[in-house]
């Protein structure tokens, strides 16, 4: 977008050009952001409906920013196509992380289910684990094509042989963290896992270092939406669980760790299919952490997250609503 003008806008002199794409937006930033920062979430995977959002948005940004410019002083608009290209370049390069996300989320999902197949009946029916597996890639929009061929994989001799392996050590703030990975090579899950944990304010420890502070427990998840935490609390008790947790965010179900298979064939009946249902750690006691230590805990989350070998994590902070608020 061009703008010649003789007069300071905002008090900057703008004399050449504005560029909207590099940062040095003073004219239209506002008009720029707001209508091009929800087309990614209106028109979601649709590259046509994209295309067609983005050629309306151009319309619309350049009337008004030539309205406000003309009003601040400029002697002339003149509108590049360029530089909308290069917002919507910017608009499919986000898109495009999410997709590399999703993605990885998928293969961990994928690599999840298989193991799961393996470790005994192909059956989600007649197999805990895999009945588990299953229902997390539901819950996380997995295509039932791809969880069928995880499950046919299974049954193949030649793909990848993943072997579990659990991490233990303390994070920031003196938190104690347990870090469940599926690999085919021990080694290089090892080096990235230390080497995560280690920038991140961290360290790993000896097995069963901190596992001692955890009980391996069922744990199934329901949204709070499915019944109030009374209705739950009674469905729950007579599936055989043996605690629940209930907030605006959800309800939690414990239960032992060999009772989780039949307490949620019980609580179906009841309640419908959960969102979640695995083994999980929880902790005896939780550590309250700062701001400073929470922000560098999620970072070291997010890290462990990215890495394909890592499945899980489980910990013992518990971070102040407060803390969250400023954390965003």
């Amino acid at each position: 977008m061009i703008i010649t003008t003789t007069t300071a806008v905002e008090g900057r002199p703008v004399r050449d050009y504005l560029g909207i794409v590099t940062g040095e937006v003073i004219v239209g930033a506002n008009i720029f952001k707001d209508l091009f920062a929800g087309i990614r979430d209106i028109v979601g995977g649709r590259s046509g409906a994209y295309e067609g959002a983005l050629r309306d948005a151009r319309r619309t940004a350049f009337s008004e920013l030539e309205s406000e410019a003309k009003d601040l002083g400029a002697d002339a608009v003149i509108g590049v196509d360029i530089e909308y290209e290069l917002i919507g370049q910017n608009i499919m390069h986000r898109k495009g992380a999410q997709d590399k996300k999703r993605s990885a989320l998928f293969s961990k999902l994928s690599r999840e289910i298989t193991v799961a197949a393996r470790s005994g009946l192909p059956d989600p029916a007649m197999n805990a684990r895999l009945r588990a597996a299953v229902i997390a890639a539901r819950k996380e929009g997995m295509p039932k094509d791809n969880i069928e061929r995880s499950i046919n994989k299974a049954a193949g001799s030649d793909g990848d042989n993943y072997e579990e392996v659990r991490y233990e050590g303390f994070g920031p703030g003196g938190v104690s963290l347990i870090i469940e990975s599926l690999t085919d090579n021990r080694n290089r899950t090892a080096t990235n896992v230390r080497t995560i944990v280690s920038k991140n304010g961290g360290n790993l420890g000896a097995g069963g270092s901190v596992s001692h502070g955890f009980d391996r427990m069922g744990l199934i998840s329901y949204p709070a939406s499915v019944a109030d935490g009374d209705a739950v609390f009674e469905a729950a008790l007579e599936a055989g669980a043996e605690d629940v947790s209930s907030s605006e965010d959800g309800h939690e179900i414990w239960t032992a760790q060999d009772a989780l298979h039949e307490v949620v064939k019980a609580l179906e009946a009841v309640l419908g299919e959960p969102e979640g249902a695995k083994l999980a750690w929880r902790p005896q006691t939780n550590v309250e952490i700062g701001e400073a230590d929470a922000a560098q805990l999620f970072k070291l989350l997010d890290a462990l997250d990215d890495d394909d070998d890592v499945q899980t994590v489980w910990g013992n902070y518990e971070v102040p609503d407060a803390v969250m608020e400023k954390l965003g």
